[in-house]
């Protein structure tokens, strides 16, 4: 007797799922990381460029202004560059030209620089930077870190993934045979004769057969959901070694517990009175 069987359906689709929630965690991140949080950000400057600037003399074009923000600029860099800075050019060339000059009075003005994560303004007055005058940076909605932290974060799940992965090859190449000589399962080999039972059915579709190796007694564990010809599988076994089947010993212990409460009921029903 020889029975092959190939893996069954259920652990791989189970694994899959799994797969797919990773991968679809991972691809939100990447989503907020390129696309998501700059939006939001954009979204945000252009609300507040609108309340900060709009109702000054010099009105500007804030979808202009907005074309002209950068994905590099931080608060960190920006503090660099103003910090303890006399010299106007030296702040320009390290934040590059202002994305708006204000004029606030003769012989002085505000530069603002900024990017899709905030802005901040640099107070001008006679060619010197007013260090009293500065314009604290003002975030918009998610600072550069946050944003590229998601991209980061994105790492994460995919790492996670790697472990149903690795299920669902170890699913789809499963290969089970069974003679006379013994049982190989997924590559590795139980001679017939070092298999002492097989019990412990379970009706989910689990079964547990226990084999002598090494001096010890073992477990090695059938699912339906990983074996296709289950049932044949186990019963090629039980029938090889002589064995009771705990899969047929389970539904036919089943099937007399049914018939009992069906008895049971039979005799509990009220005898019919015909006499009238």
């Amino acid at each position: 007797m020889t029975i092959e069987s190939g893996p069954a359906k259920g652990e791989r689709n189970y694994w899959l799922v799994v797969l797919t929630a990773c991968l679809l965690f991972s691809g939100w991140f990447v989503r907020d990381g390129l696309s998501g949080y700059p939006n939001k950000c954009i979204d945000e400057a252009r609300k507040n460029i609108v309340a900060r600037m709009q109702d000054k003399p010099d009105r500007v074009n804030v979808e202009a202004l907005i074309a002209k923000l950068g994905r590099t600029m931080d608060q960190a860099d920006f503090d660099a560059a103003v910090n303890g800075v006399a010299d106007p050019a030296a702040v320009r060339s390290k934040l590059g030209e202002p994305l708006h000059v204000r004029p606030v009075a003769p012989g002085e003005t505000v530069e603002y620089f900024g990017s899709i994560y905030g802005m901040g303004g640099v107070a001008v007055r006679n060619g010197q930077v007013d260090a009293t005058r500065l314009v604290s940076w003002k975030k918009w909605f998610k600072t550069r870190e946050e944003v590229v932290g998601q991209l980061y974060f994105a790492v994460v799940p995919l790492v996670f993934a790697l472990f149903p992965l690795w299920k669902i090859f170890k699913a789809v190449t499963l290969r089970v045979r069974v003679d006379e000589n013994g049982i190989v399962y997924g590559g590795a080999t139980i001679p017939m004769s070092e298999v002492v039972s097989v019990r412990d059915y379970h009706r989910k579709g689990v079964v547990d057969m226990y084999y002598r190796a090494g001096g010890q007694e073992r477990k090695l564990r059938f699912d339906n959901q990983k074996v296709a010809r289950f049932d044949e599988v186990v019963k090629a076994i039980c029938t090889i070694k002589r064995l009771p089947n705990p899969i047929e010993e389970y539904y036919a212990a089943k099937q007399r517990e049914e018939a009992d409460d069906d008895q049971d009921a039979s005799g509990d029903a009220e005898p019919r009175d015909n006499s009238t």
